[in-house]
């Protein structure tokens, strides 16, 4: 019969060669397959294969269930896997969930809706990123009084001045940033700014640009050109070198210059009745002689006032802050 035509082991016809074939059809049929095998196995190196058809049967296996884990060693070691390991590797939460791990803690999850949530920081050279993140350093309103999870969002302390102990093994990508700006000694201990009852203001030279000058420096106890720095007071009282000059004025009434005093003297009765002057005095209105120059008399005002302090506080909301700081 005519030699068989085929590229492939599945083209191969395992009829042939019929028995009545000669030697030379047998021949031809012999290299048919070693070309077969060859195009089939086309990447095939010149290594023994050494996985045994239960190792290959359980690779289909694993594939066809999304079992499969690719990997250089044992368990642990770096690798991929699609489910069950989560040790190392990515793998499936359940149907609709696919998680990632390095060394036995997850670091992310992704979700059937599309949305990712990342488990703690992923490096001390980066932070996460995305839109919503807050990278190290950076801080935000808290309106509760519990601190972000820190599996899901890193890890943040309360800016309240506190001073972070073993910071070089805590957040050493935030103390090498922050040193002992805002406290400790910048090599294991870190402090973080305080905004206990304080108002963040913008300082006043941000980005090394001049200052703005819409904070008087020249006051005791207001600067603003310095990160961290507290100024200002909650209540105060008024001097006498703060209050507006003024005066008090007033005057008594005053009469002319020209006024008499009039006063009425002793009825004289002739003797009549039986005083010792007689009639030296008539009974008639007299005045006094009249004054020569205008005058008038001193005053004093009333005091008033308490001199206590007023309150020096704008409208505001207390809230807590938190920095991320890993």
């Amino acid at each position: 019969m005519p030699l068989e035509s085929a590229t492939y082991l599945s083209q191969l016809n395992a009829s042939n060669p019929l028995a009545s074939d000669g030697v030379q059809q047998g021949d031809d049929h012999l290299r048919l397959i070693k070309a077969a095998l060859q195009n089939t196995f086309e990447n095939f190196t010149d290594a023994p294969l050494t996985s045994t058809q239960a190792q290959l049967d359980g690779a289909v296996t694993a594939i066809a269930n999304g079992t499969l884990k690719l990997t250089s060693g044992a368990v642990g070691a770096p690798g991929i896997a699609f489910k069950n390991d989560t040790h190392t590797g990515f793998y499936l939460i359940d149907t609709n969930t696919f998680g990632g791990a390095v060394g036995g803690q997850q670091f992310v999850q992704f979700n059937a809706d599309k949305s990712v949530a990342f488990k703690g920081a992923l490096s001390t050279v980066g932070a996460i990123t995305g839109p919503g993140a807050v990278p190290i350093g950076g801080s935000i309103q808290w309106w509760t009084d519990t601190l972000p999870d820190e599996a899901t969002w890193g890890k943040f302390a309360w800016l309240n001045g506190q001073v972070i102990a073993n910071a070089n093994t805590a957040c050493p990508v935030l103390l090498s940033m922050w040193g002992s700006t805002y406290g400790g000694n910048g090599v294991t201990t870190m402090g973080v700014p305080d905004t206990r009852d304080n108002v963040p203001v913008g300082k006043s030279t941000m980005g090394g640009v001049s200052s703005a000058g819409r904070i008087v420096s020249g006051v005791t106890n207001f600067v603003s050109s310095t990160l961290g720095v507290i100024f200002g007071t909650a209540l105060h009282t008024l001097t006498a070198t703060q209050m507006p000059a003024h005066t008090h004025s007033g005057t008594t009434g005053d009469d002319s210059p020209d006024h008499t005093h009039g006063y009425t003297a002793p009825a004289a009765n002739g003797g009549s009745d039986g005083g010792p002057f007689g009639s030296i005095f008539t009974p008639s209105g007299q005045n006094t002689g009249g004054a020569s120059t205008r005058h008038q008399h001193l005053f004093t005002t009333n005091s008033q006032g308490g001199g206590g302090a007023h309150n020096n506080v704008q409208p505001s909301v207390v809230c807590n802050w938190v920095v991320r700081i890993a």
